[in-house]
């Protein structure tokens, strides 16, 4: 025996839970989360190398394990943590 209702079924893409959107991390939430991140941008603001690209390099290189998808800490697992943490070392580089 079939029962007919009124209801449609929905396609599992559309399901009733929806995503929640968090708002952005400031850098001082970021930096609280993962302390790490303070100490190399530290480093990156006193870095005397006239080779910005480089040093550019080696130092996003060392924040790669500590935020973005590869992060310790599950809230820094976000493009915008990412972000924001690539202009802050953007920023100490002066570049």
């Amino acid at each position: 025996m079939r029962v007919v209702t009124n209801k449609r079924i929905r396609p599992r893409t559309q399901s009733r839970i929806r995503s929640i959107r968090m708002k952005p991390l400031t850098m001082t939430e970021i930096i609280r989360l993962e302390p790490r991140i303070k100490a190399i941008l530290e480093a990156a603001k006193h870095d005397t190398r006239k080779n910005r690209a480089l040093a550019y390099s080696v130092y996003k290189h060392q924040l790669q394990g500590l935020v973005g998808w590869g992060a310790e800490q599950k809230g820094l697992r976000t493009n915008e943590a990412y972000e924001a943490t690539v202009t802050m070392l953007c920023d100490a580089l002066k570049i």
